[in-house]
């Protein structure tokens, strides 16, 4: 979970279909985002990404924009691919406790 959303956009060539595992989010504050290594060594790697992930993403990346256009200056611009509507990062054990809510 930190790593997805440590992920931003640099970290993405949607062109090759690669992410860069590079950061992870160790954040504990919405408003300051804070990374940190991933946990071991073999945590840093290239994943491989299958073309419907790709036009995923591309759909993703278009709706971000949006959002950052709609919001102006309000848009909290730290480049993550996943994020708030605000551009805000997003607090792991918040995503954690979304997801449990979900599988029940």
């Amino acid at each position: 979970m930190g790593e997805i959303l440590g992920l931003t956009w640099d970290d993405v060539d949607l062109d090759r279909g690669v992410i860069t595992i590079r950061q992870a989010s160790i954040q504990r504050n919405a408003n300051k985002p804070e990374f940190g290594q991933p946990k071991t060594a073999k945590s840093r790697r290239r994943v491989d990404i299958s073309p419907s992930v790709v036009r995923e993403l591309r759909e993703h990346r278009k709706r971000q924009l949006e959002l950052k256009l709609k919001a102006g200056p309000q848009w909290k611009d730290f480049n993550l691919v996943c994020s708030r509507e605000d551009g805000r990062s997003i607090n792991p054990p918040t995503l954690s406790n979304r997801f449990g809510r979900t599988g029940s």
